[in-house]
């Protein structure tokens, strides 16, 4: 599930670019650039076995930049095994394809 995650997020920060505003967009990338990077950290503090970024902000992070916590989880293979992070980056999926395609 992680690779189509990673395939659906690829293909809603295109579609992005098609449908907003350079300010709009800009905001975009600067979300989901921040949930990517959280991601990426918490992965980087598990492997170091340092303190991590707690659950709920990651679920919080994937409703709200569903595209790159999308493309973190994949790349980072972070979070993959635990289903309801599955479940969180596929709901942040797809609000950010119903606003995308309302816009």
């Amino acid at each position: 599930m992680s690779g189509l995650h990673a395939l659906i997020s690829a293909g809603l920060l295109l579609l992005a670019g098609a449908v907003l505003s350079a300010s709009q967009i800009a905001v975009f990338l600067a979300l989901n650039g921040l949930g990517a990077g959280v991601w990426a950290f918490d992965k980087v503090q598990a492997q170091a076995q340092r303190a991590r970024v707690p659950e709920w902000t990651l679920h919080l992070l994937a409703g709200f930049a569903g595209p790159g916590v999308g493309l973190a989880r994949h790349l980072c293979r972070h979070k993959t095994q635990k289903s309801a992070f599955g479940v969180s980056v596929t709901l942040g999926l797809g609000v950010t394809a119903g606003l995308l395609l309302r816009a």
